[in-house]
Order: structure tokens, then C-alpha cells, then sequence
């Protein structure tokens, strides 16, 4: 069958676009990619290989103007649909607009996320700390107004899939679709690529996009104040990620917080080859993001028989199993120290995390999911075969 994917911004190397290259490479169906903004020297190469179609461009930005300009070009963007058998928008907000003007095919989400400043309690506590008040009432106008065309725009969808059982509850309790609609689909990784050597460097690595909501801040100032105690002799920080324009500000904040200190090194935007030997060999693999909503960082260091410490809220919770393949720790400075301690100091315990950590990573080969995705396209043509035998 011909499928037509719509997600609104390519342009970097993060889950998203690694769960679209997935898919649409492994699945048995045929893929085009439709996106309102595409930047192929930012994200993964291999979507120069795909087919891949830009349509009119949607700014990145977040600003409220940016946004309101963005939802309406997504609003109102039409895709020649006339050859494809079903519509997937892979949303993490506002892609799921594109649903009010392509219409006459199935139409089924991949939900990353409902938007998270919207239907993340955390985030958005977070967002809004240090917001004035007209900022704390621009935005409860918009959330507003948001939520409302949300809803109608996810009408329109005849399946949802979501990333975690984090993700269902996000899209359960803003009642965007009904549960018998709803199915958790985990993406994964790609096992054969993941080659554990066994090398254990005196470094803990913390890896993804540079993002306020990776909370990457948390894991340098742990780290600093160990060293400035005199613990984790020896040890380095490594942060490796991308840092899109959006995040440039929070960059800055993060190398002023490195500032003086031999033992971190930031390393930007890896390639797959760099970031696996990154992961290889160091000792343990750091995931310090907010209310994370699946999380693919974890699972990468569990495939390389590395512990995870990771932050016990979101999709974390789902995959990592806490004093057997890592360690989940509440989102405050002194837990995080403790953990990194600990693994540091019981090199032999650490070891055998890693080692479960891997068997456990053995659950998330990515052709569970495709095989989820697939099965219900197929199912698309069955229905349509029998409709038709009806008539």
C-alpha cells in the first residue's frame, strides 16, 4: 500500500525523525515523507535517500506569532492525496492540523506527544516559573484556543498510536481520543547496530538534544559538585547532542555552567558512527530530561550493556528497571549525586546492570513497532476490500 507520513519540521537528529527513518525504511509498504520545513544537513543523512517531499515552510520558532503563523500554514496546506492508500501524521503538536484539509483516505497518528507546554503538567509548571503575569495570561488564552482546534483536528484520526503509556495518559486525560482507539507501540532500536565491545572509560555519558527540557543542567552541576567534594576521581562528563536555534540561549547557560572544569567536554552533533563509539565505551549513560515521553537514550545504553541513571518520571519509568538495569532517581541534585556515586564506587554492580540492561534492550528491537504500524495498514485494506464487496 501507498502510505503518505506527515510530520512539520526535519531538521534535526532526534527521536522523531530516527522513529520516521525507522519506519518508513522496515516497513513493507510504500513511504513517501511530506514536511512543511526541511533542513538535510542538520538531521540524519539518510533522509537524503528517502522520498521526501517539502511543502510551503512552517517556521520553527516559538514564539506566540510563530506559532498562531504556523498552525494556520498547517491548517491550511493541502497534500495530493489522490494516490495514497492511507495518511500517517507523526505529531508532537500542531502536525495533527494538517488532518483538516486531507481528507477521502484513512487517517491514523503516531503520537509523540500532545503538545507538551499544553498537556504536560510538568512542562508546563516548568514553562511558566518565571513568566510574567501578561505572559501567564497570553498563554492561558492560547492553551485555550489551542485545545479547542486540537480536539477537532484529532476527530479525524481512526487509529492513534502512542510512543508509552505516557503518552496515553497524556492523550487519555486531555480526551483527544477514546481508549479503544488508542495503542501503545514502543519505538526501539535497531539491535544489530548496537555491538557491545565490553571497554568501560571513567566517563559517564549524557547524551540527546540540548534542550531546556533535557534538564541537562541537573547532570553538570551533580557532576560538578562531586568533583568539587573531591569524589569521582578520575571521572569526565561527556555531552554529546544538538542544539537547534530554539536552544541556543540554554547552550550558552550550559557552557557558562562548564566553565573551568577539564572533566566536560561538549560534543555537538555526533554522527551515528561517533555517538555508538561514545556509548561503547563509557561507563555508565546518563538521562536526566523532564517527564521524558518515551526516550530512546535509554535504551541505546542498555543495548551497549551500560547502567542508565535516569530521571524517575515519563517513559524512563517504562523502560528502565530501577536496581537492575540502572537507576531511577527523583529530578533534585542530591539524589542524582548519590546514583553517580554509587555506580562509580561499585564498579562489579555496575557491570551487571549493564549486562541485564542489554537482555532487557532485546524487548525493543524497532520491528515491533513497524510490525504494529504495518499490521494496521494492512487492516486498512481489508476493510476497504470488504466495503467494497458490500456495495
Amino acid at each position: 500500500m501507498k502510505v503518505a507520513l506527515y510530520f512539520p519540521w526535519i531538521y534535526l537528529r532526534g527521536g522523531i525523525e530516527r522513529l520516521i527513518l525507522e519506519l518508513t525504511s522496515k516497513s513493507k509498504h510504500d513511504w513517501t515523507i511530506f514536511t512543511s520545513h526541511f533542513e538535510p544537513e542538520n538531521t540524519f543523512p539518510e533522509y537524503k535517500e528517502k522520498r521526501l517531499i517539502v511543502l510551503r515552510d512552517v517556521p520553527v520558532t516559538r514564539n506566540y506569532l510563530s506559532l498562531i503563523n504556523a498552525s494556520v500554514r498547517i491548517m491550511s496546506q493541502k497534500i495530493k492525496l489522490d494516490e495514497f492508500d492511507a495518511l500517517v501524521v507523526v505529531s508532537s503538536g500542531f502536525a495533527e492540523f494538517i488532518a483538516f484539509r486531507n481528507k477521502g483516505i484513512p487517517s491514523v497518528c503516531i503520537c509523540c506527544t500532545p503538545l507538551r507546554v499544553v498537556h504536560d503538567p510538568i512542562i508546563s509548571k516548568k514553562f511558566l516559573e518565571e513568566k510574567s503575569f501578561f505572559s501567564k495570561t497570553g498563554f492561558s488564552f492560547f492553551k485555550k484556543v489551542y485545545c479547542y482546534v486540537e480536539k477537532l483536528a484529532w476527530k479525524r484520526f481512526q487509529k492513534v498510536f502512542c510512543i508509552s503509556g505516557e503518552i496515553k495518559n497524556r492523550v487519555v486525560s486531555a480526551r483527544l481520543a477514546p481508549q479503544e482507539k488508542i495503542e501503545v507501540a514502543y519505538p526501539g532500536i535497531d539491535l544489530k547496530r548496537f555491538k557491545p565491545s565490553g571497554r568501560r572509560e571513567k566517563y559517564f555519558l549524557l547524551p540527546g538534544r540540548i534542550m531546556w527540557t533535557k534538564n541537562i543542567g541537573l547532570g553538570i552541576r551533580a557532576f560538578n559538585e562531586l568533583k568539587a567534594e573531591g569524589k569521582l576521581k578520575g571521572f569526565k562528563l561527556v555531552v554529546a547532542g544538538s542544539v537547534d536555534k530554539k536552544s541556543e540561549k540554554y547552550f550558552s547557560e550550559l557552557r557558562e555552567l562548564m566553565a573551568g572544569s577539564p572533566d566536560i567536554q561538549f560534543i555537538l552533533s555526533p554522527h551515528d558512527k561517533a555517538l555508538f563509539k561514545l556509548y561503547d565505551n563509557a561507563y555508565a549513560v546518563f538521562f536526566t530530561a523532564i517527564n521524558e515521553d518515551w526516550g530512546i537514550v535509554p535504551l541505546e545504553g542498555m543495548a551497549f550493556g551500560k547502567p542508565v541513571i535516569a530521571v524517575n518520571e515519563g517513559g524512563p519509568k517504562e523502560s528502565v528497571k530501577n536496581g537492575e538495569t540502572g537507576l531511577l532517581v527523583e529530578n533534585n541534585m542530591e539524589k542524582m549525586k548519590e546514583a553517580m556515586l554509587f555506580l562509580a564506587e561499585n564498579p562489579e554492580k555496575a557491570l551487571g546492570m549493564g549486562k541485564k540492561g542489554r537482555k532487557e534492550a532485546e524487548k525493543y528491537d524497532w520491528s515491533h513497532f513497524v510490525e504494529k504500524i504495518d499490521y494496521y495498514i494492512d487492516s486498512l485494506s481489508e476493510k476497504n476490500r470488504v466495503g467494497i464487496e458490500n456495495k
